[in-house]
């Protein structure tokens, strides 16, 4: 093999590198950056396995680097940008994956290790040898990557990192403070909480994939949907046993503060209703109670009605109904089922004819708001609009921004090279 040819090889091979190994990093760290909350909750469950405790703020720090830095270093590899940083900087981060996607692999601790969030699961064996793949890959690059040019120049590189680590930032604070752009779990815009009846089959034969580990006293069972233990026990994971490539969506099951099934009681299936989804009592805020109670008393009026879902033992979601003086009803779901339905410590969720119309975390509500003032007089459907507009449009900008930046460089790097061809053209004929 000539030298030319090995070098047009090594070329070749790097900028495939790239394309393939940077389009990873960045699904992976946009899909945990778009559902900052199902990051959070996956890390909190590692932390639970291996028996530490965390504020929740530490651990939202913690998603947030992470999935920014995966999203970020990606990018730049991707884009050629940082030749000898960004493949560096994406290994060092491997050398944490590699051995806890091991670790994960061969004791199984969780279902899945969350590389892609909610968008694509993998299993634990499929996540480390890709990871392994990935790893060797980054090795290479270390070595070859400056054999390509990046798309833009040293001195403009600044500015591209500034423009997608923005990107990373709205994207997430966004998904955490409000709800994810776009919705990857069971109940998204458009979806109804409840089957029809000729779906019932269908949800039946998923729920039977699904396996609820719990835990009591040390000791850790398995439990199908329709044989939930009672209260005193810990929910630890949930384990899909379709075959490859299946979907099993969550079904919402709903239980009166007796613990009978009221799916039809308290999901109605006709006209609007709000739903106050609460997955763990002791985060929820007691100072929203007057307002949800407005809230409550505005629907009621306006022909519909209000609900809230709340994951807790029997005694402490009694007490939130006293401290709260809730004047809606009540009704209890399991946690996980709370999570995927709406992200936040408390959320509302609004339904209409049993779809779901918006959701939006409580910590964006402003409890100085009226109801006249917050849903007009043409009803709370207008509030939000689907988030998936809002990403869109966001990922437009930033490849209309880095296109045309691009095109600049690139016009500049030219007009450059032929003012020197013609400058040593002009040196060359007066030493002649």
């Amino acid at each position: 093999m000539t030298q030319e040819t090995r070098d047009r090889l090594i070329r070749w091979t790097v900028t495939l590198s790239r394309i393939i190994i940077g389009s990873l990093f960045v699904l992976s760290g946009i899909v945990k950056d778009i559902d900052l909350w199902g990051t959070v909750y996956k890390i909190e469950e590692y932390l639970h396995v291996w028996h530490v405790t965390e504020p929740r703020t530490i651990v939202f720090m913690g998603a947030m680097l992470l999935s920014g830095a995966e999203f970020l270093l990606g990018a730049l590899l991707l884009l050629g940008c940082c030749r000898r940083a960004a493949p560096v900087l994406l290994t060092l981060l491997m050398a944490g994956m590699l051995p806890l996607t091991l670790y994960i692999y061969i004791f199984n601790p969780v279902s899945d290790c969350g590389c892609f969030g909610d968008f694509i699961v993998l299993s634990n064996g499929a996540t480390f040898w890709k990871n392994v793949i990935i790893t060797c890959a980054l090795i290479f690059l270390i070595r070859f990557n400056k054999h390509v040019a990046p798309l833009f120049s040293p001195y403009l590189q600044w500015l591209v990192i500034v423009l997608l680590a923005g990107y990373a930032i709205i994207i997430g604070l966004y998904g955490y403070n409000i709800q994810p752009l776009i919705d990857f779990r069971s109940f998204p815009v458009g979806e109804k909480l409840l089957p029809d009846d000729n779906d019932i089959e269908q949800v039946d034969d998923a729920s039977d994939n699904i396996i609820f580990i719990y835990e009591k006293n040390g000791q850790k069972k398995e439990f199908r949907l329709n044989n939930l233990p009672d209260s005193t026990w810990t929910f630890i994971d949930r384990i899909e046993t379709s075959s490859p490539g299946t979907s099993v969506s969550t079904e919402l099951v709903v239980y009166d503060l007796d613990g009978n099934d009221s799916n039809t009681d308290a999901i109605a299936s006709a006209g609007e209703q709000m739903i106050l989804v609460i997955p763990q009592l002791s985060r929820a805020e007691v100072s929203w109670t007057y307002f949800l109670n407005e809230l409550c008393e505005y629907m009621e009026n306006h022909g519909g009605s209000m609900i809230a879902l709340i994951a807790g033992d029997d005694a402490s979601v009694e007490a939130w109904a006293d401290l709260s003086m809730a004047s809606y009803p009540i009704f209890t779901a399991e946690a996980t089922t709370l999570k995927e339905l709406a992200r936040g410590n408390m959320a509302l969720v609004y339904v209409k004819d049993g779809r779901v119309v918006w959701k939006r975390s409580m910590a964006m509500m402003d409890t100085s708001m009226t109801n006249d003032m917050l849903f007009k007089d043409e009803g709370p459907e207008i509030i939000f609009d689907n988030g998936s507009q809002y990403f869109k449009a966001l990922t437009v900008t930033l490849v209309i921004v880095l296109t045309v930046l691009y095109l600049l460089d690139s016009t500049g790097r030219l007009v450059k090279w032929r003012l020197t061809r013609k400058r040593k053209m002009r040196e060359s004929a007066t030493n002649e």
